[in-house]
């Protein structure tokens, strides 16, 4: 089940909604291994630019805020994926 039939997106509109997770933090990371991360995180999401896209904000437990730029085909799975990739 993609995004757009779990939570009705309107392929018009970016839709900024927020999904706490809770995941331990292992280590704290230094802003550089942070930027690594992201960047790798996003490589693994894959990002199809001609598809309509939304921006997610995630809460982490440590009270840092995560924006994921996503497909509107991308599951909750490729979300977890995409956090534990950048944590």
């Amino acid at each position: 089940m993609s995004l757009n039939q779990q939570f009705n997106f309107h392929s018009k509109f970016n839709l900024l909604f927020f999904i706490y997770f809770s995941f331990p933090v292992i280590k704290a990371l230094s802003p550089r291994d942070l930027l690594i991360n992201e960047d790798k995180a996003k490589k693994a999401l894959k990002i199809d630019e001609s598809q309509p896209d939304t921006i997610i904000q995630i809460k982490l437990m440590d009270d840092r805020n995560i924006l994921v730029r996503a497909n509107e085909k991308h599951k909750i799975s490729d979300l977890r994926t995409y956090i534990i990739t950048y944590v």
